[in-house]
Protein backbone atom coordinates (compact mmCIF):
# COMPACT_ATOMS: atom_id res chain seq x y z
CA UNK A 1 0.00 0.00 0.00
CA UNK A 2 2.18 2.43 -1.23
CA UNK A 3 1.03 6.49 -1.86
CA UNK A 4 2.13 9.80 -2.07
CA UNK A 5 1.61 13.34 -2.18
CA UNK A 6 3.73 16.51 -2.93
CA UNK A 7 2.35 20.05 -2.29
CA UNK A 8 3.98 22.82 -4.11
CA UNK A 9 2.19 25.34 -2.20
CA UNK A 10 1.72 27.06 1.37
CA UNK A 11 -1.74 26.41 1.10
CA UNK A 12 -1.74 22.50 1.01
CA UNK A 13 -4.70 20.75 2.34
CA UNK A 14 -3.04 17.23 2.96
CA UNK A 15 -0.63 16.40 5.53
CA UNK A 16 1.13 13.60 4.46
CA UNK A 17 3.11 10.94 7.04
CA UNK A 18 6.47 9.00 5.57
CA UNK A 19 7.23 5.95 7.60
CA UNK A 20 10.19 3.80 6.59
CA UNK A 21 11.11 0.57 7.66
CA UNK A 22 14.36 -1.03 7.44
CA UNK A 23 14.75 -4.85 7.72
CA UNK A 24 18.28 -6.54 7.11
CA UNK A 25 19.37 -9.35 6.59
CA UNK A 26 22.78 -10.39 5.71
CA UNK A 27 22.57 -10.24 2.48
CA UNK A 28 19.87 -8.13 1.96
CA UNK A 29 18.76 -4.99 2.37
CA UNK A 30 14.80 -4.81 2.30
CA UNK A 31 13.40 -1.34 2.74
CA UNK A 32 9.44 -0.80 2.67
CA UNK A 33 8.26 2.97 2.69
CA UNK A 34 4.78 3.93 3.36
CA UNK A 35 3.51 7.51 2.77
CA UNK A 36 -0.04 7.88 4.22
CA UNK A 37 -2.30 11.00 2.98
CA UNK A 38 -5.04 12.53 4.85
CA UNK A 39 -6.94 14.45 3.57
CA UNK A 40 -7.46 17.71 6.12
CA UNK A 41 -9.40 20.55 4.00
CA UNK A 42 -9.63 21.53 0.36
CA UNK A 43 -7.21 20.39 -2.26
CA UNK A 44 -5.22 22.75 -3.79
CA UNK A 45 -4.94 23.60 -7.47
CA UNK A 46 -1.14 23.48 -7.51
CA UNK A 47 -0.79 20.00 -5.79
CA UNK A 48 0.87 17.02 -7.72
CA UNK A 49 0.23 12.98 -7.24
CA UNK A 50 3.77 11.39 -7.82
CA UNK A 51 3.91 8.50 -9.56
CA UNK A 52 4.46 5.10 -7.10
CA UNK A 53 8.17 3.67 -8.38
CA UNK A 54 7.80 0.21 -9.97
CA UNK A 55 10.68 -1.55 -7.66
CA UNK A 56 11.18 -0.70 -3.60
CA UNK A 57 14.93 -1.43 -4.24
CA UNK A 58 17.02 -2.43 -7.27
CA UNK A 59 20.60 -3.55 -7.36
CA UNK A 60 22.30 -2.57 -10.69
CA UNK A 61 26.19 -2.65 -11.73
CA UNK A 62 28.59 -5.44 -12.69
CA UNK A 63 32.07 -6.79 -11.69
CA UNK A 64 33.77 -6.67 -8.45
CA UNK A 65 30.98 -6.31 -5.56
CA UNK A 66 32.28 -3.55 -4.03
CA UNK A 67 30.97 -1.26 -6.60
CA UNK A 68 27.29 -1.04 -6.87
CA UNK A 69 24.25 1.20 -7.56
CA UNK A 70 21.25 0.89 -5.63
CA UNK A 71 18.20 2.56 -7.07
CA UNK A 72 15.52 2.90 -4.03
CA UNK A 73 12.18 3.48 -5.04
CA UNK A 74 9.31 5.97 -3.46
CA UNK A 75 12.12 7.53 -1.69
CA UNK A 76 13.90 10.60 -2.18
CA UNK A 77 16.88 13.62 -1.25
CA UNK A 78 16.11 12.33 2.53
CA UNK A 79 16.96 9.24 2.78
CA UNK A 80 19.51 9.73 0.02
CA UNK A 81 21.50 12.58 1.62
CA UNK A 82 21.30 10.71 4.96
CA UNK A 83 22.75 7.69 3.21
CA UNK A 84 25.59 9.43 1.55
CA UNK A 85 26.71 11.52 4.93
CA UNK A 86 26.79 8.01 6.87
CA UNK A 87 28.42 5.96 3.94
CA UNK A 88 31.30 8.62 3.60
CA UNK A 89 32.01 8.42 7.37
CA UNK A 90 32.65 5.04 7.00
CA UNK A 91 36.67 4.35 6.72
CA UNK A 92 35.75 0.83 4.70
CA UNK A 93 34.12 3.12 1.91
CA UNK A 94 36.06 4.93 -0.86
CA UNK A 95 33.38 6.73 -2.26
CA UNK A 96 29.78 7.24 -2.05
CA UNK A 97 27.28 9.08 -3.85
CA UNK A 98 23.52 9.96 -4.51
CA UNK A 99 21.26 11.33 -6.91
CA UNK A 100 17.51 11.59 -7.39
CA UNK A 101 17.28 11.14 -11.69
CA UNK A 102 13.84 13.21 -11.93
CA UNK A 103 11.84 15.23 -9.72
CA UNK A 104 9.13 13.47 -10.88
CA UNK A 105 10.10 10.24 -10.44
CA UNK A 106 9.87 8.75 -6.42
CA UNK A 107 13.42 6.75 -6.77
CA UNK A 108 17.03 7.88 -5.15
CA UNK A 109 19.93 5.87 -6.84
CA UNK A 110 22.75 5.72 -4.43
CA UNK A 111 26.47 4.94 -5.68
CA UNK A 112 28.71 2.88 -2.99
CA UNK A 113 32.38 2.16 -3.75
CA UNK A 114 34.53 0.37 -1.00
CA UNK A 115 38.39 0.39 -1.13
CA UNK A 116 39.61 -2.41 -3.63
CA UNK A 117 41.08 -5.63 -2.33
CA UNK A 118 38.58 -4.90 0.74
CA UNK A 119 36.35 -7.80 1.73
CA UNK A 120 33.81 -5.22 2.42
CA UNK A 121 31.06 -5.20 -0.60
CA UNK A 122 29.13 -2.21 -1.28
CA UNK A 123 25.55 -4.27 0.09
CA UNK A 124 27.59 -4.54 3.34
CA UNK A 125 28.48 -1.17 3.36
CA UNK A 126 24.80 0.39 2.48
CA UNK A 127 23.29 -2.32 4.96
CA UNK A 128 25.60 -1.22 7.65
CA UNK A 129 24.81 2.69 6.90
CA UNK A 130 21.34 1.67 7.19
CA UNK A 131 21.54 0.41 10.45
CA UNK A 132 24.01 3.43 11.64
CA UNK A 133 21.42 5.04 10.40
CA UNK A 134 18.47 3.63 12.29
CA UNK A 135 20.16 3.72 15.67
CA UNK A 136 20.81 7.60 15.04
CA UNK A 137 17.43 8.59 14.30
CA UNK A 138 16.47 6.34 17.65
CA UNK A 139 18.47 8.32 19.76
CA UNK A 140 17.09 11.47 18.73
CA UNK A 141 13.80 10.02 19.02
CA UNK A 142 14.43 8.76 22.09
CA UNK A 143 16.36 12.16 23.41
CA UNK A 144 13.46 14.41 22.02
CA UNK A 145 10.38 11.43 23.69
CA UNK A 146 12.62 12.16 27.40
CA UNK A 147 13.11 16.05 26.74
CA UNK A 148 9.33 16.38 25.76
CA UNK A 149 6.80 13.77 27.32
CA UNK A 150 3.83 15.05 24.96
CA UNK A 151 5.96 13.46 21.60
CA UNK A 152 5.67 10.34 22.95
CA UNK A 153 2.08 10.67 23.52
CA UNK A 154 1.25 12.17 20.13
CA UNK A 155 3.32 9.14 18.49
CA UNK A 156 1.55 6.79 19.80
CA UNK A 157 -1.98 8.58 18.46
CA UNK A 158 -0.33 8.29 15.19
CA UNK A 159 1.02 5.33 14.86
CA UNK A 160 -2.57 4.43 15.88
CA UNK A 161 -4.23 6.56 13.29
CA UNK A 162 -1.81 5.12 10.67
CA UNK A 163 -3.16 1.35 11.59
CA UNK A 164 -6.87 2.65 11.05
CA UNK A 165 -5.84 4.09 8.03
CA UNK A 166 -4.11 0.90 6.63
CA UNK A 167 -7.05 -1.17 7.72
CA UNK A 168 -9.21 1.05 5.10
CA UNK A 169 -7.25 1.18 2.65
CA UNK A 170 -7.15 -2.81 2.15
CA UNK A 171 -10.83 -2.74 3.32
CA UNK A 172 -11.25 -0.45 0.16
CA UNK A 173 -9.27 -2.50 -2.25
CA UNK A 174 -10.79 -5.13 -1.52
CA UNK A 175 -13.89 -3.76 -2.28
CA UNK A 176 -12.28 -2.34 -5.69
CA UNK A 177 -11.33 -5.57 -6.70
CA UNK A 178 -14.63 -7.13 -6.03
CA UNK A 179 -16.04 -5.70 -9.24
CA UNK A 180 -13.84 -5.76 -11.55
CA UNK A 181 -13.94 -7.63 -15.35
CA UNK A 182 -11.63 -10.13 -15.92
CA UNK A 183 -11.00 -10.47 -19.56
CA UNK A 184 -10.24 -13.90 -20.90
CA UNK A 185 -8.50 -15.29 -24.22
CA UNK A 186 -9.15 -18.43 -25.47
CA UNK A 187 -6.81 -21.16 -27.61
CA UNK A 188 -8.37 -19.25 -30.95
CA UNK A 189 -7.80 -15.80 -29.48
CA UNK A 190 -11.21 -14.86 -29.50
CA UNK A 191 -11.50 -12.78 -26.03
CA UNK A 192 -14.41 -13.03 -23.51
CA UNK A 193 -15.21 -10.82 -20.44
CA UNK A 194 -17.13 -11.67 -17.16
CA UNK A 195 -17.97 -10.01 -14.15
CA UNK A 196 -16.70 -11.38 -10.90
CA UNK A 197 -13.18 -11.83 -8.39
CA UNK A 198 -9.94 -9.72 -10.17
CA UNK A 199 -6.73 -12.37 -10.32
Amino acid sequence: PLSGLATQTSTTSRITFPITQYALTPKRVHIHAYTRTRTVGIMSVNEVKLQIAPMTLEVRGTGAPTNRTFAIGNEDHTLGNSLRHVLVNNAKVGFAGYSVPHPSEPVVHIRVQTHKGSDVTALDALQEACETLVSQCQVVLDKLEQEVPEIKTDRAELAEKLRLMDEEQEEDEDEEGEGMEVIEEDGDGDVAGRRGNAM
